[in-house]
């Protein structure tokens, strides 16, 4: 499709660790079998775009490209790097590049090293081997970090009933949502939490 402008395109840890479950569903016909199946390659996106805060065209994982026939912006000189029209496409194709590197294996087994080396295998950074060790040095916090974060839905089902809930749940915390929709009763709770979206 040619060249397109770098565009900045934050998220949230929420909307990202949703987007990798469902990418994670996409490219593998199921779920993952552990919250690492998609916590692993959230903390990957945090670690290669300052926490979704530099994060352009939805590239999830700072995917490059050769350029021919995709949406493709370039950044820091030469490098072209892969544009998304969403937050799901971008890591949908984050999730498909780390099976063909062979790493949802150590993903679900919450395997950084494991993890690492199958990046390292496939060239994902290069032949920098400093930055092999940085990964996986950070991996660690940044996983314990964002355990437990809840995953959002898509933004098109933000009107839902879980859409409205996720909304809840992400400004009251996954355990307060709970306590939250206990003490107002389900029906009330729907409602208050529809007022949020």
């Amino acid at each position: 499709m040619g060249q397109v402008d770098a565009v900045k395109t934050p998220a949230t840890p929420g909307e990202v660790a949703g987007a990798m479950l469902r990418a994670y569903a996409r490219v593998t016909g199921t779920g993952p079998t552990t919250e690492t199946g998609y916590l692993m390659p959230l903390a990957q996106s945090a670690f290669e775009t300052g926490h979704w805060k530099s994060m352009f065209n939805w590239n999830t994982g700072n995917v490059t490209s050769s350029g021919a026939g995709d949406w493709v912006y370039e950044y820091a000189g030469s490098l072209r790097f892969q544009a998304y029209a969403s937050l799901d496409d971008g890591a949908t194709s984050h999730v498909a590049f780390l099976k063909h590197c062979g790493a949802l294996g150590a993903m679900d087994a919450g395997d950084v090293h494991g993890f690492v080396e199958a990046l390292r295998a496939c060239k994902y950074i290069g032949s920098d081997e400093a930055s092999y060790q940085a990964l996986e040095a950070s991996l660690p916090s940044i996983l314990a970090k964002y355990r437990g974060t809840l995953p959002l839905p898509p933004p098109a089902a933000a009107g839902s009933m879980l859409g409205a809930l996720a909304k809840g749940a992400a400004i009251v915390g996954g355990a307060g949502l709970l306590a939250w929709v206990i003490r107002e009763g389900p029906k009330r709770a729907w409602a208050r939490a529809r007022r949020l979206v």
